[in-house]
C-alpha cells in the first residue's frame, strides 16, 4: 500500500529545496497549479530527465508519476525513488496493459497521477507520437485532465548531450478537462486534443524567443541522435568533439548557444532537419539492400534483465542490423522473433526477444546511436 503520509512530507521538503533552484539552475517559469484538487490524471510532454521535478514543483502536491522500468537498476536511488514516491512502472517496447491499470486504480483510489504520454524525451526537438489509446484512458479514470507543456527543456537538456545548459525552461498549464467534458467527447477526439496542448517544436519556440541556452561542449554526444551525415549520407562517420561535430567527409558544423548548427559553408541547420533527412537516408538504404547487406554494426554491452528488474548475465558482442533481422554475435534473431524496441535514457536500446519475451539492454560507446536501431525497426515493421 502507498505510503501517503510520507510522500506528501517527502514532496513538500522537495519543492521548499528544488523550486528556488530550479529558477536560478534553469531560469524555470511555471504556471502554479496547486489549487487544482485531485484526484486527476496529469499529462505532460517530455525533454528533460528533471521533468518530473519540475513538474511536481508546479503542481506543489504529492504526485504519483508513471516511470519507466529501467529506474529500478538505479541503486541506492531506486531505493529511494520507490521508498519515497512509489511510481507506476511501465516497461518500454511493452504495451503497458498492466501500468494503465495501476494508473485507473490509483486514480480511483483518489491520487493524482502524472504521465508523459510520449513514453520518451525527445531526440529531435518535436514532441513525440501521443499513442491513440491516450484519450481512451483520460476518459476511463472518470476524472479531470490536465495537460502541461514544457518549453526550453529540449536546448537545457538535449537527448543526446552529457551536459546540461544554463537558459530558459518555461512550463505552461494548458488546460484543465472536467469529467464532464471528457464524457462529452470520443477517445480520438480527446486524443486529438491531448496531441494539440502537448506539441512543442523547440525550435519554432527558440526562433520565437531566441533564448541563449550556454555551457560546455555543447555538441558532444550528438552522434547519438544524428547518426548519418547530413552531407554525405553515411551511417556512424559523425563524431562530436566540444562545440563541434564532423564526418571523415570533410564536413563539420558547430553547434550554437542556439541550439542551431553552423556548418562549414556557413549555412545553418537544425537538430530536427537533419533527423529528418536522415530517416530519408534510412528509407532509402532499405530500399536499395538486399534481404543478407549489414546496413550498420556496434559494438555494444548487452545486458539480461530478470523477472525481478535485476541484469541476470552480461554480454560483450557485435550487434549488425539486416532487413530481415540481427546477427548478436553469432547468433541470428530474425525480425519476427524481436517482440519490442525502445530507447531509453540517452542512449540504451531496449529489446524484448522470443516467444519468452527476454529483455536485454544493449549500450555501446558515447558515440553509439541506438536511435538508428529503433528507426530501423519502425520502417521494416511499417512495411509488414
Amino acid at each position: 500500500m502507498r505510503e501517503t503520509k510520507r510522500t506528501r512530507w517527502f514532496t513538500a521538503f522537495l519543492h521548499m529545496l528544488l523550486a528556488p533552484f530550479f529558477r536560478w539552475k534553469f531560469g524555470y517559469r511555471y504556471d502554479d497549479f496547486s489549487a487544482v484538487p485531485g484526484p486527476y490524471l496529469l499529462l505532460a510532454n517530455h525533454n528533460m530527465d528533471l521533468d518530473p521535478a519540475l513538474l511536481g514543483v508546479a503542481s506543489g502536491q504529492d504526485i504519483r508519476f508513471v516511470a519507466s522500468e529501467h529506474v529500478l537498476r538505479k541503486g541506492l536511488g531506486s531505493w529511494l525513488l520507490t521508498r519515497c514516491f512509489d511510481p507506476i512502472v511501465h516497461t518500454k517496447g511493452k504495451l503497458g496493459l498492466k501500468s494503465s491499470m495501476d494508473i485507473l486504480r490509483s486514480i480511483r483510489k483518489g491520487e493524482r497521477v502524472a504521465l508523459f504520454p510520449e513514453g520518451n524525451r525527445s531526440f529531435n526537438g518535436v514532441t513525440g507520437a501521443i499513442p491513440p489509446v491516450t484519450g481512451k484512458l483520460a476518459r476511463s479514470t472518470g476524472a479531470p485532465l490536465i495537460t502541461f507543456r514544457f518549453e526550453g527543456g529540449y536546448f537545457t537538456q538535449p537527448r543526446w548531450s552529457v551536459r546540461a545548459r544554463r537558459g530558459e525552461v518555461v512550463g505552461h498549464l494548458v488546460r484543465v478537462y472536467a469529467p464532464e467534458e471528457l464524457r462529452g467527447m470520443t477517445d480520438e477526439e480527446v486524443t486529438e486534443a491531448i496531441r494539440k496542448d502537448l506539441y512543442e517544436d523547440a525550435y519554432r519556440s527558440e526562433a520565437a524567443h531566441r533564448v541563449a541556452y550556454r555551457g560546455r561542449e555543447l555538441a558532444r554526444g550528438l552522434e547519438a541522435a544524428i547518426f548519418a551525415c547530413p552531407a554525405c549520407g553515411a551511417i556512424g562517420t559523425l563524431r562530436s568533439h566540444g562545440d563541434t561535430v564532423r564526418c571523415a567527409c570533410g564536413f563539420s558544423a558547430q553547434y550554437t548557444v542556439y541550439g542551431e548548427l553552423l556548418d562549414h559553408t556557413g549555412r545553418l541547420h537544425t537538430v530536427t532537419d537533419w533527423d529528418r533527412l536522415q530517416q530519408r537516408r534510412l528509407r532509402a538504404l532499405l530500399d536499395e539492400s538486399a534481404e543478407d547487406d549489414i546496413l550498420f554494426s556496434d559494438e555494444v554491452t548487452a545486458e539480461q534483465i530478470g523477472a525481478n528488474h535485476g541484469v541476470e548475465q552480461t554480454y560483450r558482442k557485435t550487434l549488425a542490423a539486416r532487413k530481415d533481422g540481427v546477427l548478436f554475435g553469432d547468433t541470428w534473431i530474425p525480425l519476427d522473433e524481436i517482440r519490442g524496441l525502445a530507447v531509453h535514457s540517452r542512449n540504451t536500446l531496449t529489446a524484448h526477444i522470443g516467444a519468452t519475451d527476454t529483455q536485454y539492454e544493449l549500450r555501446g560507446d558515447e558515440s553509439f546511436s541506438a536511435l538508428k536501431y529503433l528507426y530501423l525497426y519502425q520502417n521494416l515493421r511499417e512495411k509488414e
